[in-house]
Parts: structure tokens; sequence; C-alpha cells
């Protein structure tokens, strides 16, 4: 039931997002990840760049950007608790706070590369762990 609630409620973004005008999104995003708390929107592409857009009021807006990695972001997770968010891309992990002032203060100082490529991240124990699989 809480898996068709969720699919229930992304669908309803979705829509909502072809309404009302998706020139926002580039052919190079390749990642979503949506926060309903505070309605933002995450999105990673090819270029590395991890942007977040506010979607209040039925509308999108910028609200912050950061180059997170040198190659393409493979995927993206908020945490469901905090204003933290992570990112993986070209081999590696990041994870940031997003600060009232809507900057990203990376959490980590050197990301350290793994002999594996990082490829899906998530958050859980209710923000307190990150569970990545690597290829």
């Amino acid at each position: 039931m809480h898996c068709a609630i969720a699919g229930a409620w992304w669908l309803g973004v979705l829509y909502a997002c072809a309404r009302v005008d998706l020139c926002f999104l580039q052919a190079v995003d390749n990642v979503l990840a949506v926060r309903k708390l505070r309605a933002l929107l995450l999105t990673g592409g090819n270029d590395g760049r991890v942007v977040v857009w506010s979607l209040t009021s039925g509308t999108f807006g910028f609200w912050s950007t950061t180059i997170g990695h040198s190659g393409a972001i493979e995927s993206l997770a908020w945490d469901p608790n905090h204003c933290r968010l992570a990112s993986a891309g070209d081999g590696h992990l990041q994870v940031w706070n997003l600060t009232p002032d809507k900057t990203f203060m990376p959490m980590v100082s050197q990301p350290e590369k793994q002999a594996y490529v990082a490829c899906t991240i998530h958050f859980y124990d209710k923000g307190a762990s990150l569970l990545v699989s690597y290829l």
C-alpha cells in the first residue's frame, strides 16, 4: 500500500511537471529525485552538475546548483530526515548538506576513489546511513 501511494504521488508530480513546463530539464539530465518536504526536485546530468529546483505553488523555480562530479551522474538521493543529499557519479560518491542559504556543503572533503564504480545510492535508517551499490 505504501508503494502504491508513493507511486501515485510520483505520477502526480510527473503529470504536474508535464503540464507546467519541462523546458528546464535538458536532454543531458540523467536522474531525478523528489523531496516531498519543502517540495524540492533534484536533477543530475552528464555534465556532473547537481541542480535543486523548487516545486512550490505549482511552478518550477531554480533553487541551487553545484558541480559535484567530473562525469555523468548515475544516482541521486535525498535524506528523508535531514537536509542532506547524495550523488553517485564518475565512480565515486558525494554527500552534501544543503544549507538554509541554498549552498552545498560537502560532508566529505575528498571523496575516496573506490576500486569499484558507485552505481546507486539510498539513505536509510532515518538518514543515519547510506546504502551504496557498486559495479
